[in-house]
């Protein structure tokens, strides 16, 4: 066997260490001796080729897709409510997003998201709590509760035949929630519990609390954007007030908006939103918060998250961009896909598929609304295997900043980016998710049309002058989570190391200066 293959065997080995799951029974196959149909092997008939495959499709990106039109309307007490209809579909995706999210908690990190589970489990008027769940899922659905930076969303999927009632139950549940002692006690202990359980075992979710941290590091502390989710330590600190607070605050409808997406005619839609909201009390929205431009990482160093005894590494990487809105979007979109989005991509090909380092490599680049993004790249390693992936990754980094990407690299990620977001298995899904970014984020609605055409005119010369500034190591930051008496020494030989424990808050551990090895 290749090296090559005994490396793609021991990654994938590993790996079943590291999901927790066991080792399966491989299947034997066999077939007879004379190959299909008895043919011997080797005298099997040449199929030939159709005339119309020989001649290749000719070159260009053909007809931009363009996305769909969104019917709006404004309710009475501010509530915006957004519609896109997509035919002959029995189902209505439901989003109430809210303007606000960890972003916005100040030093009460974590409430936005207890106080939106607190008013879900809590009950509403003469409804207790397991009533008000029981009503959700009676019409064969279930209410979901997520955060962001820049976001708090309720979501809800529904048959056309359940869209009015089960839109009135939500219109019932922001209008009375109740949020009782008792309820909020047991969502914070499980919120709690549940950070301990990421902390000690998820190493995407620890690389992705210590990147932000680091990216949005401030001269007067951590940013209001360097809080990627909440730490136990966080949750512990919270009190029932403080979710009233912010229930009176940023759950009201002038900071909210309802995104539906289903084949129902738009008078039903809109009349029912009506129905289902109008007791909803409007109030004025939250005052805008200023943030200073973060200052980042003073220079270049690796923090190496110790999970003892790990056999794999979950390497991550990431710089400040560009804010959602600048003209360097579409730009560093696309260096971004080429950098490791899909098997055509840079890191994929060397760190997947030329080396067989890296087991899973993507990159992405997550808009804010009132910071620069950020462009974040992983990879998931063996341990022994981090130091050359760490290298790369680092390598094409600066690469972006250095030359321009080739011809055919460019035109692949524009077709791609330009196509695959209309793309999807789950279109309903996606769309909506897609429109409530949108409204969040406060783009108009021409935003995607516009970007898709911003993409195609980007030649490789002007991609690189326009994302040459955020591809700076010094301002980069390199996280690892792996067993840190095997890479952190290593490590030491391309940049100073910290080492975190995941398990205490992820302080510091252990510094190592940065050694490397003398040239011979």
């Amino acid at each position: 066997m290749s090296h090559g293959r005994l490396r793609a065997a021991a990654l994938a080995c590993s790996m079943l260490w590291f999901s927790g799951c066991g080792a399966g029974q491989a299947a034997s196959q066999t077939g007879s001796a004379g190959g299909p149909g008895g043919v011997a092997p080797g005298h099997e008939p040449m199929l030939e080729e159709p005339e119309a495959l020989k001649t290749p499709p000719p070159p260009g990106l053909g007809a931009l897709a363009t996305f769909p039109p969104v019917e709006r309307r404004e309710l009475a007490n501010g509530f915006g409510v957004s519609y896109l209809r997509q035919a002959n579909l029995p189902l209505t995706r439901v989003i109430v997003t809210f303007r606000s999210g960890r972003a916005q908690e100040g030093d009460k990190v974590g409430v936005a998201r207890v106080t939106a589970r607190l008013m879900k489990l809590g009950g509403a008027g003469a409804l207790s709590g397991k009533q008000m769940v029981d009503r959700f899922e009676s019409f064969g659905s279930s209410l979901e509760v997520t955060t962001g930076s820049d976001h708090t969303n309720l979501t809800l999927s529904v048959l056309n035949a359940d869209f009015a009632p089960a839109l009135a139950a939500l219109g019932q549940m922001l209008a009375e929630a109740r949020l009782p002692l008792t309820e909020f006690s047991r969502v914070k202990q499980d919120e709690i519990e549940q950070a301990q359980g990421r902390a000690r075992g998820d190493f995407v979710w620890g690389n992705r609390l210590v990147l932000f941290r680091q990216l949005f590091a401030g001269a007067t502390g951590v940013h209001a954007y360097g809080h990627f989710d909440a730490k136990a330590s966080d949750l512990e600190r919270l009190q029932l007030a403080d979710s009233t607070a912010w229930r009176r605050e940023h759950l009201t409808p002038s900071n909210a908006d309802l995104v539906v997406v289903g084949s129902l005619e738009p008078g039903v839609v809109f009349d029912a939103a009506e129905k289902a909201f109008e007791k909803w009390p409007g109030s004025p929205p939250p005052a805008v918060a200023s943030f200073d431009r973060p200052a980042g990482p003073e220079r270049l160093e690796i923090l190496v998250v110790d999970r003892t005894d790990s056999p794999l590494s979950q390497v991550m990487a990431g710089v400040l961009g560009a804010p959602r809105k600048s003209a360097a979007w579409p730009a560093l979109s696309l260096s971004s896909y080429i950098l490791g989005s899909g098997p055509a991509s840079r890191l994929y090909l060397d760190l997947h598929e030329q080396h067989q380092w890296a087991l899973e490599v993507s990159s992405a680049l997550l808009p804010l609304r009132d910071a620069p993004s950020v462009v974040q790249v992983e990879a998931t390693a063996l341990s022994a295997d981090t130091v050359p992936v760490v290298k790369a990754i680092t390598r094409e980094l600066a690469r972006l900043a250095h030359e321009p990407p080739s011809s055919a690299e460019v035109e692949h990620a524009a077709r791609s980016l330009t196509r695959g977001f209309l793309n999807d298995p789950n279109p309903m899904q996606s769309l909506s998710e897609m429109l409530a970014e949108q409204r969040r984020l406060g783009l108009g609605a021409e935003d995607y049309d516009s970007f898709h055409r911003a993409v195609l005119e980007l030649d490789p010369a002007n991609v690189q002058r326009i994302v040459q500034p955020y591809f700076d190591l010094a301002q980069a930051v390199i996280v690892v989570s792996a067993d840190a008496k095997s890479v952190a020494t290593p490590l030491a030989q391309l940049a100073p190391v910290v080492v975190l424990d995941p398990e205490r808050d992820f302080s510091i551990k252990q510094r190592l200066p940065f050694s490397p090895i003398a040239a011979p």
